[in-house]
């Protein structure tokens, strides 16, 4: 500092020590800078102060100096704003801003993960992961209805509901007899329906993984007769007919829908498309869970109330009133695989 300016006077050393303390933009400051910058105008204000400090405590115990609260904050905001023109983002800032987006990001990745069972402590989801992952290049059992012989090799016949091959498709006939004679009528449907169709004669056991993949045409859909596609943990024969307790995939009028094993229906449905050559439908299941897709896409998947210990039949079945046509969809084939 030049010797012209008198650093020795109380009356500097009181205004020097109220600036230090006030910190950056106050009066107090703002007087003292200027009475330095009269003596130098080559520094700026920060080195200015400081060399005055210096030069006051230097020897001098008794007038040594000491910053006010929040001086050190002050002289850091200061310095951020010289630095960027007084225009940008202080740097502490901009560090805590990108930490907090970091532990944002963080916190909504985990989120979703729970929110879509990515941990394993919902066996449910477990078992749907389970599923979908699992390869099934082994089959079980297969029926093709060329040449038009009924049963297939390795299932039965069921109801009296007459069903026809007809174009190499499994279908019901043009329209459900009239006559009672021996036809068992479906409980769980009510509404006077019949039914017919086919089921395997073996068992399968609930622990066993499986995929059942039916292939299906349709022509005009109407509301007249129903087609199901189920399995059932109660054996399936003339004296019961409806499959009372059994995940069931549904096609009526052109609705299809998955109804559980408890008769309770899954939240969606989905329209079944008219003059489809084929319509892919594909239930996977294991002893607790089930997904089920229908013309490529995911209808259901969760638990399909299904005994844990009970064998299982897979087969298909056709439904219509006395007088209505059930002929609007066919089903060229039926397979059942394993891992």
């Amino acid at each position: 500092m030049p010797d012209t300016l008198n650093l020795e006077s109380d009356e500097f050393m009181t205004l020097l020590t109220d600036a230090l303390r006030a910190g950056p933009a106050s009066p107090e400051w703002r007087q003292a800078v200027k009475a330095l910058r009269d003596t130098n105008q080559s520094m700026d204000e920060y080195t200015l102060l400081y060399t005055a400090r210096e030069h006051l405590e230097s020897g001098k115990d008794y007038r040594s100096v000491r910053a006010g609260p929040g001086f050190t904050r002050k002289v850091m905001a200061g310095v951020d704003d010289q630095s960027s023109g007084g225009t940008g983002v202080p740097t502490a800032g901009l560090i805590a801003l990108l930490a907090a987006g970091a532990i944002l990001v963080v916190v909504v990745i985990v989120g979703v993960m729970l929110l879509k069972g990515g941990g394993t402590s919902n066996p449910q989801q477990q078992a749907i992961t389970e599923l979908n992952a699992t390869l099934f290049g082994n089959k079980v059992l297969t029926a093709a209805f060329n040449p038009p012989i009924l049963p297939p090799e390795g299932w039965m016949t069921f109801g009296g509901l007459p069903l026809t091959v007809k174009v190499n498709e499994l279908r019901s006939a043009a329209k459900a007899p009239t006559t009672n004679g021996s036809v068992a009528t479906t409980s769980s449907m009510g509404g006077g329906y019949r039914a017919g169709g086919i089921v395997s004669t073996a068992s399968l056991a609930a622990e066993q993984p499986i995929e059942i993949d039916v292939a299906l045409r349709t022509a005009k859909l109407v509301e007249d007769g129903i087609l199901q596609i189920f399995v059932s943990d109660e054996p399936i024969d003339e004296a019961h007919t409806s499959g009372s307790h059994a995940l069931v995939w549904q096609l009526k009028g052109t609705e299809g829908r998955v109804f559980l094993a408890d008769a309770t229906a899954a939240p969606v449905a989905q329209r079944v498309p008219n003059w489809q050559k084929e319509y892919p439908i594909k239930l996977l299941l294991n002893r607790d869970a089930a997904v089920v897709q229908a013309g490529g896409k995911q209808l259901y998947a969760g638990g399909h109330k299904l005994s844990s210990d009970r064998p299982r039949y897979v087969g298909v079945r056709f439904l219509a009133r006395p007088g209505e046509r059930g002929d609007a969809v066919g089903v060229t084939s039926v397979t059942i695989l394993k891992p």
